[in-house]
């Protein structure tokens, strides 16, 4: 049998197996086994269905789909809780439509999306240590006290296996923080940033140099008075352009628009945001890899911003 012949037969089985338990699920007693058949056979669509989202380069499209995965994932995870899995989809789909399709339009509601990815995370994290059930809790959030204290001892209960919830989790904490702006979310900060100081020392090019990225970001966009350091912020984006600034191009979004708008360097911001429009580079914004959405959304941010440089020097 050739191995061709071999794939055939094996997706024959599936179609077979997946009928069978079709015909046979209203008769399975035992409310458990139905719930995790019901999961093991939708599973694959949901991996998929995120896999095409991902690749999508038309933004309507993507955002109509997105919706719809997400409400369904969230139907999938009343079923099971505490499927990590699906926990991780949840925290990374609900930071992605927050980010592309929320944030210039409904600042207000991308906050309540960022927050609702931050309490999937913790419920991942919380699996590693109960502690981190409490992070939404308004009490933790007390810098200096005992609950900060006990944050950090937090952090040494993580293993290498925890980095991606970390990371997003991290990701939509500060994301929140950064759109609220209220004392209570600014004293959240140390929180965030402890989060995503834990994955930087283990990985700082997770997701494309993520960590880099992010506090590229951070020493850039508050004072210095609360710990802003621009040249910190250079070296963080430095790192990260020479790594993935070429792959993961919504990073360049990010340097033009806190570094360069921070030291005031009008050309740097241009040519920044005039890189996206390099016809050589098109291929990147539809090539139908894992970064065509948040490539084809930074190419139109790029656009927006070049409208408002006259208003920001």
């Amino acid at each position: 049998m050739s191995i061709f012949n071999h794939i055939r037969t094996g997706c024959l089985q599936k179609v077979v197996i997946a009928i069978s338990l079709f015909i046979l699920f209203p008769l399975i007693n035992g409310c458990a086994l139905r719930t995790n058949i019901t999961i093991w056979a939708t599973r694959p669509l949901i991996d998929g269905a995120f896999k095409s989202l991902m690749a999508e380069s038309d933004l309507e499209l993507a955002r109509t789909a997105m919706e719809s995965d997400l409400k369904l994932l969230e139907g999938l995870l009343e079923l099971k809780p505490n499927d990590r899995d699906l926990l991780m989809k949840a925290v990374q789909g609900y930071t992605g439509y927050a980010l592309i399709f929320l944030e210039d339009k409904d600042p207000k509601r991308a906050a309540e999306m960022y927050n609702r990815a931050r309490n999937y995370g913790s419920r991942i994290l919380g699996k590693r240590n109960i502690g981190f059930f409490q992070l939404h809790k308004e009490e933790v959030f007390i810098v200096g006290a005992p609950r900060f204290r006990d944050f950090q001892s937090l952090l040494s209960s993580l293993k290498e296996e925890d980095l991606p919830a970390v990371y997003w989790t991290s990701s939509a904490w500060f994301s929140a923080i950064n759109l609220n702006k209220s004392p209570k979310d600014l004293v959240e900060i140390p929180f965030a940033k402890g989060l995503m100081q834990w994955v930087l020392d283990r990985d700082p090019h997770f997701y494309y140099s993520g960590p880099l990225w992010f506090f590229g970001t951070y020493y850039a966009s508050i004072p210095p008075m609360f710990g802003g350091d621009i040249e910190k912020s250079k070296e963080y984006f430095d790192r990260a352009i020479k790594k993935d600034g070429n792959r993961f191009l919504y990073g360049k979004i990010l340097y033009a628009k806190y570094f360069a708008t921070q030291t005031l360097d009008r050309d740097l911001y241009i040519k920044t945001l005039k890189d996206f429009e390099d016809p050589f580079r098109d291929y990147i914004y539809r090539d139908g890899g894992e970064l065509t959405l948040i490539n084809r959304f930074a190419r139109q941010k790029a656009t927006e911003l070049l409208e408002q440089t006259d208003e920001l020097f």
